[in-house]
């Protein structure tokens, strides 16, 4: 499975992207990355499946959740 990581600023926002993930039936995982590793200096991140990328952002996007980028590991 390819993984792919969408970044977040903070950790709050990043818990909301999960539960909106989950109330639609698509796994999710929170882990936090070092901000030095990042462009865009996010600190946590989403972990979905590749599969998954467009419904992701659908949603995220729907629900008003921010995010600063989705890339492919």
């Amino acid at each position: 499975m390819r993984r792919c990581y969408a970044g977040f600023r903070s950790l709050t926002l990043a818990l909301k992207g999960k539960q909106v993930l989950e109330q639609n039936a698509i796994y999710s995982e929170v882990v936090k990355k070092d901000p030095k590793n990042s462009k865009k200096g996010c600190s946590y991140a989403l972990v979905i499946s590749c599969a998954q990328k467009k419904n992701c952002e659908n949603l995220l996007e729907i629900h008003g959740i921010s995010y600063l980028g989705m890339v492919e590991e």
